[in-house]
């Protein structure tokens, strides 16, 4: 890589940490498919390295309102999820990894859109744990469906229950990557290096987040996100 490709890569980092901050998910669905442009390489290891940043300053940003019964039952589906979609990674290698995380992010944005309305409860968690596990194993981007269960939560809970479930995925899906041959060395290397733009992200919405329109928001991060990721495909499909 680049100091180029590096510079930009940063950027993307920033822009998505900004938008977890100001509606409680979004930093991988906006920095993937953006990442995946620069340069496959990012995806999935230095971008889930990255990302322990954004959701460690998201976790303490927030404890007091944590629904911490709810995380534990999403961290339970998490297991699964992860184990799965391991199992999926040992059998593909290079350009299938970048076509299945382009792939991976539209299927989160399409859960998105589609705006379901899942009943509360265990089973909802365990459900949206275990597909969490799975998108943030194969292309980092776990956020829509712990969104979706939350979405009827107050923002507070939200903003401070999805980086404590997002933080345990990470984990997970870094020793399922680094047992599947996905994260080594340089990943990690990369990875800290964008790092300090999950920091730049939230302090640059520090003290406006609450004046930010969710929902307008939210919509514009899942247009974008379906571009990025659309042009990441193409690109991987026409080189």
């Amino acid at each position: 890589m680049n100091a180029t490709e590096i510079v930009l890569a940063l950027l993307c980092v920033t822009l998505g940490a900004a938008v977890q901050s100001s509606i409680g998910f979004g930093a991988s669905l906006v920095s993937i498919p953006l990442l995946l442009l620069i340069n496959p390489v990012l995806v999935p290891g230095p971008a889930l390295v990255a990302g322990l940043t954004v959701n460690l300053i998201g976790m303490g940003a927030g404890l007091e309102h944590t629904d911490w019964r709810g995380a534990r039952w999403a961290v339970v589906g998490l297991l699964p999820g992860t184990a799965v979609a391991a199992l999926v990674l040992s059998r593909f290698t290079g350009t299938s990894i970048a076509i299945l995380s382009a792939l991976a992010v539209l299927a989160a944005v399409g859960v998105s859109a589609a705006g379901l309305q899942p009943g509360a409860g265990r089973r909802t968690l365990l459900g949206a744990g275990f597909f969490s596990g799975y998108l943030n194993t194969t292309a980092g981007v776990g956020g829509p469906p712990m969104a979706l269960a939350y979405q009827d939560a107050p923002a507070k809970t939200l903003r401070a229950t999805l980086p404590v479930v997002f933080l345990a995925a990470t984990v997970l899906t870094m020793v399922a990557l680094a047992r599947t041959g996905h994260l080594d060395a340089v990943d990690w290397r990369i990875g800290l290096i964008l790092a300090p733009g999950g920091a730049i992200g939230y302090a640059a919405t520090r003290g406006i987040a609450h004046r930010i329109d969710g929902d307008r928001l939210r919509s514009a991060v899942l247009v974008i996100s379906a571009v990025s990721a659309l042009a990441a495909l193409a690109r991987v499909l026409l080189c």
